[in-house]
């Protein structure tokens, strides 16, 4: 006679909490697609913010008009898929701009945002229609004055007391879009072209980095009590003009929140 199955013992769930059941779900990292045309020291600086955290984002690739850009090879130590899109004279802006899209389909390149860190072409119509809002550019001046080149030889033929750079939304124009956030700087009465150069790109390497984690964000900067604050869902983003000491004190401030 066979022994009688013994039971099994009820299982007790523990209930979830509260706070359990209505924690927010982690938001997937934002796409980024990095455009550039030379040496690449914006892309070195997202780069690097995106490896520490403070840039919460992925790097998903990096395309080059030029196969002699250095951005290339930064990318390529960084581990990040890169391509060469060479534009030859003869190809128009709206066929290079349709190389350009039959490159990322070919390579499942999905973007989220495209940031151009010195990106020396402008897009067609309808490359930034088909990515409405979501191209982002850096401009070495304080827009809209000095669109194009040799923004700061021009300010030094000026006499400018400011100049600085500008994170903006793309459009078909050139320099043109809606701005998101600028830096400024005093020229010095002594400064030549070379060194106010390197100034403005120590202002670029911390303002694009901190522009796009905010964005993503969706939060602005009080300069006045050097705090972050959530924007309102209906609100449009934009950070305040930050001088030098200022830019500083916001990046503390978000590494800090």
């Amino acid at each position: 006679m066979s022994a009688e199955p013994t039971p099994a013992k009820p299982q007790h769930h523990q209930p979830q909490s509260q706070s359990q059941q209505h924690q927010p779900q982690p938001q997937p990292k934002p796409k980024l697609l990095i455009l550039i045309s030379g040496n690449g020291s914006n892309l070195q600086a997202i780069i690097d913010n995106v490896r520490s955290g403070y840039l919460n984002a992925n790097i998903i690739g990096v395309i080059s008009n030029n196969a002699n850009a250095y951005g290339l090879h930064r990318a390529s130590t960084a581990g990040i898929k890169n391509f060469t899109l060479n534009a030859s004279p003869k190809v128009s802006r709206e066929a290079y701009d349709q190389q350009l899209l039959s490159l990322l389909e070919t390579h499942q390149l999905d973007p989220d945002w495209i940031v151009l860190a010195g990106f020396m072409r402008v897009l067609s119509a309808s490359f930034v229609n088909r990515f409405h809002d979501r191209i982002i550019n850096i401009h070495p001046s304080l827009l809209p004055k000095y669109k194009g080149l040799n923004t700061h030889q021009r300010v030094l033929e000026n006499g400018d007391q400011h100049h600085g750079c500008t994170v903006h939304r793309v459009t078909a124009e050139l320099d043109d879009g809606p701005m998101l956030s600028q830096a400024k700087l005093e020229v010095q009465s002594n400064q030549t072209e070379d060194s106010l150069i390197a100034r403005v790109h120590q202002l670029e390497h911390l303002l694009f980095s901190l522009t796009l984690a905010s964005l993503f964000q969706h939060k602005t900067y009080d300069s006045d009590q050097n705090l972050w604050r959530a924007l309102e869902p209906n609100q449009d983003f934009q950070l305040p003009v930050l001088d030098e000491a200022q830019l500083t004190q916001a990046v503390t401030a978000w590494k800090n929140q």
